[in-house]
Order: structure tokens, then C-alpha cells, then sequence
């Protein structure tokens, strides 16, 4: 029998899931990945496609689910990926030890824009299919 509460297990495992995917593919990058200590075109081209990739990627996820649950969902991926991006900064030569230490701002901005990206994507999803945030399902509001 389900539970009319939502789980937060599946969402949780995908966040664990992508932050060790993305963490390991950076460090083990068969290139050099460079952010520098300043933006740059290079820079500020991966940033944008960065949060290109990830706003349509919460945005698959988020317009399929209902509309209650679906900012709680989605910080529910990001949580894990919070959590294991602050770890890895505080020992960020460990984690990317071809990463240059003095890039670890740039870096750590970078990883912070991208979760902000994910979760504005969800307050946005709604709108984006016209039921906002907050909506009760089945619920006209129009005509009170």
C-alpha cells in the first residue's frame, strides 16, 4: 500500500546519483577543465551552457510532477549535491587535484549557480505549463 505522504528516497538517490557522476567526470576529465580566476569567454561559455543543460534537465523532471510537490522534489536532488559540493571545496585539491587551488572560487561560484539554476527551474516549471506553484489540483480559482 503507498503512503499519501510523497517520498523523498528516489528524489534523494538521483542527487547522490548526479553529484558523484558530475564530481567524478570533472575530476577524471581526459582534458583540463580551466575556470580561472576571473570570467572570461571560455568561462562564461561553459557557465552558460552549464545552466542551459541543467534548467532543461530540472524542467523534464519538474513538469512531471504535481505541482504541491515539485519545489520539494527538486531541492530534494539538490540537497545531496549541496552538501557534497561544500565537502569538496573544503578539500578541494583532494577532490580535483587537476583543478589549480586559486580557481576554487570561481569553481565553488560555478557549482552554486548550478543548483540556484535547478531550483529556479522548479518555481518555474509551473508556470511555464500554467499551473503555478501552489495551485490545488482540480481547483478553478477563477470563478471566487
Amino acid at each position: 500500500m503507498r503512503s499519501a505522504h510523497p517520498t523523498y528516497l528516489r528524489p534523494l538517490l538521483i542527487g547522490v546519483a548526479g553529484w558523484l557522476i558530475c564530481t567524478a567526470a570533472l575530476r577524471w576529465a581526459p582534458m583540463p577543465i580551466r575556470f580561472g580566476t576571473r570570467l572570461t569567454p571560455a568561462t562564461l561559455g561553459l557557465v552558460c551552457a552549464d545552466c542551459a543543460f541543467f534548467a532543461a534537465l530540472a524542467y523534464l523532471i519538474a513538469r512531471r510532477l504535481p505541482a504541491a510537490e515539485r519545489f520539494a522534489r527538486l531541492a530534494a536532488i539538490v540537497l545531496p549535491v549541496v552538501f557534497g559540493d561544500a565537502v569538496a571545496m573544503a578539500f578541494f585539491k583532494e577532490f580535483f587535484p587537476r583543478l589549480h587551488p586559486e580557481e576554487s572560487g570561481m569553481f565553488a561560484a560555478f557549482l552554486l549557480l548550478t543548483t540556484a539554476v535547478i531550483l529556479a527551474t522548479g518555481l518555474c516549471a509551473g508556470s511555464l505549463r500554467g499551473d503555478p506553484v501552489g495551485r490545488e489540483p482540480g481547483v478553478d480559482r477563477s470563478r471566487q
